[in-house]
């Protein structure tokens, strides 16, 4: 998001649970006889797209931050 021309800094969290969410639509969108609507389909896809662009774009692992100047 930007704030008056400048870019809010990454937002930091632990990437355990978005990882495993992420991976249990990516496997569940993949499953083989799956029987959801069509509209589930898309909606689950969405979702699993969001995901992927929030951890792509905005979440850093704590290891990659710059710690405070000493």
């Amino acid at each position: 998001m930007e704030r008056g021309g400048e870019m809010d800094p990454p937002i930091t969290a632990s990437l355990g649970a978005i990882h495993i969410v992420f991976g249990k639509l990516v496997r569940l969108l993949s499953e083989p006889g799956l029987r959801l609507h069509k509209e589930e389909m898309k909606a689950l896809g969405v979702l699993k797209d969001g995901l992927q662009v929030l951890i792509e774009d905005y979440l850093m692992e704590p290891s990659d931050l710059e710690g405070p100047p000493f």
